[in-house]
């Protein structure tokens, strides 16, 4: 795999250590943003929510050429039962760990959908912010798939700028001695 600098030339190593490492920052970023907010999720207490209201929150944009894109997000108000001595208290709550908008109706319907007004279902929240209360604490796997990818990507990339760099000082010390070896001979 060659990436193209311009027509017949390749990118050299320093240029591949460049581009590798700028997909390490984003995919590593990502990475340690993905697993970290789902590893902290993980130690969030349970408790017990009576699902109070449940919709789905549109939000519209236009563009510059006046094109309309709608994304949604499910969102539930939630009746919050500790299971310890801390007091019941009544939130807002998306859905899971780093849930985002999609412009994907019928994935946020079937979301909401799993939920009915009045039912009383596990979920966790976070006892340094207790609004912050999760119905799902499971990783995002399309976005901790698209870290990971990139992080990969990342380090192919850099990798074969390293070894492209390791080659051309082999070759360079290669020459370096050839040319000492026939000095010394003269």
């Amino acid at each position: 795999m060659y990436l193209r600098r311009g027509e017949g030339q390749r990118l050299g190593g320093c240029g591949a250590l460049i581009v590798g490492l700028i997909f390490l920052i984003i995919g590593g970023g990502l990475l340690f943003y993905t697993s970290s907010s789902y590893l902290n999720a993980q130690r969030f207490p349970g408790a017990r929510c009576t699902i109070l209201k449940k919709s789905i929150v549109t939000n519209s944009s236009t563009d510059s050429d006046g094109n309309v894109t709608e994304n949604y997000a499910p969102s539930f108000s939630l009746h919050v039962q500790p299971n310890n001595r801390n007091p019941a208290y009544d939130t807002q709550s998306s859905y899971g760990v780093n849930q985002g908008s999609t412009n994907d109706y019928n994935q946020v319907s079937g979301i909401v959908n799993r939920f009915e007004v009045g039912q009383v279902y596990q979920c966790w929240y976070d006892p340094s912010n207790p609004s912050y209360t999760l119905l799902d604490r499971s990783p995002n796997l399309l976005f901790l798939g698209i870290s990971t990818l990139f992080t990969l990507i990342g380090l192919l990339i850099f990798f074969s700028g390293v070894q492209r760099i390791i080659r051309k000082l082999l070759l360079l010390l290669g020459f370096v001695f050839l040319g000492l070896r026939s000095l010394n001979r003269q």
